[in-house]
């Protein structure tokens, strides 16, 4: 009896995780397709953000019983919606996402980071300061709590925190961000793929312009 239990259990997992990857992957697909720093974008901005509200309602009417999934498509959301300038939209999403995480005891997880990280994208085109400085630290603790010493994601806080911090005022704290933050996409331009080589170069002249 035991094994017919764990038998049954582990192909529940087993259709569970499969639906996960399946919805996840093609969620963020299409939403990636909308996306304005996507070249491959084939439709217009307004076309995009109404496709993109679409996916929203979906993932509330049929994907609100399951957080795992709806959490990471709301992060995919929220991304997108800055890129069209929709900061009221793209935050309403952030924080569902945020939410629903921390309401699973994720509020540490790699997905909450990303949606902390976002948030701050969003304070800092406000130009609120403060709160953004707050958004990428505790991105940033948990981005190396959860991926170690070098990871492009934590390059990225850095990045965009010491930026924060030239605009506080806190000149030494944000040379000190954006050095740790260039050695970083330094280090991981060795032996990255082209498409990523791309957009390390990127970051990486976008923090040599921030040094002067």
């Amino acid at each position: 009896a035991f094994a017919i239990t764990m038998s049954i259990l582990f192909t529940q997992v087993t259709l569970a995780n499969k639906r996960l990857e399946g919805t996840i992957g093609m969620a963020s697909n299409v939403i990636a397709s909308a996306d304005p720093e996507n070249m491959h974008r084939a439709t217009t901005a307004t076309t995009a953000v109404d496709m993109l509200q679409a996916w929203s309602d979906v993932v509330h009417e049929d994907l609100g019983d399951d957080p795992e999934i709806s959490s990471r498509i709301f992060n995919d959301l929220g991304e997108s919606f800055i890129g069209f300038d929709r900061y009221d939209l793209a935050q309403k999403h952030l924080e569902e996402a945020y939410f629903s995480l921390t309401e699973q005891e994720q509020g540490s997880s790699v997905e909450a980071a990303r949606a902390l990280h976002n948030l701050g994208r969003i304070a800092y085109k406000r130009g609120r300061w403060e709160k953004a400085e707050g958004f990428f630290q505790d991105s940033l603790a948990i981005r190396r709590q959860q991926l170690g010493a070098s990871h492009q994601d934590i390059a990225d806080s850095l990045h965009h925190l010491g930026s924060t911090y030239r605009h506080l005022g806190k000149s030494s704290d944000a040379e000190r961000s954006m050095r740790q933050s260039l050695a970083m996409y330094e280090q991981l331009l060795e032996g990255a793929e082209p498409a990523e080589a791309t957009r390390i170069q990127e970051a990486t002249c976008n923090v040599l312009n921030g040094l002067g």
